[in-house]
């Protein structure tokens, strides 16, 4: 996700673009040039714009963003293909147990997978 200052500061956790999480980073509001510094995992210091570059004008590898946040569910998954080859899947919820709490009929042959996503 975009690298979001205000967000970042509130806690939002941070990586750099090739998915790595600093150590450590300061922002410093008055800074000239560089007005964020992070540590990576080998104790570098790198130095970032307020808008989380690493360069002015082009991408680098120690570019800041914010960590994509991540959210489970479990999805009933029929066991054989349909004529279209496909696997039938049933409804998505954050645990198994809320599709007995809500009463959803879930056919015996099917199954329950966790799967995990990306979300903002």
């Amino acid at each position: 996700m975009k690298f979001d200052l205000q967000k970042a500061l509130a806690g939002h956790p941070i990586v750099y673009r090739n998915g790595e999480t600093p150590k450590e980073w300061h922002y410093f509001k008055h800074g000239k040039y560089y007005s964020i510094i992070s540590v990576n995992k080998d104790g570098l210091f790198i130095t970032h714009h307020s808008d989380g570059a690493y360069f002015l004008n082009d991408k680098g590898e120690h570019d800041l963003f914010l960590a994509p946040k991540e959210e489970t569910l479990w999805v009933a998954v029929a066991k054989v293909k349909t004529k279209r080859g496909r696997y039938e899947t049933f409804l998505a919820r954050e645990s198994i147990e809320q599709f007995k709490e809500e009463n959803l009929y879930v056919p015996e042959d099917y199954t329950y997978h966790q799967i995990t996503r990306e979300v903002e």
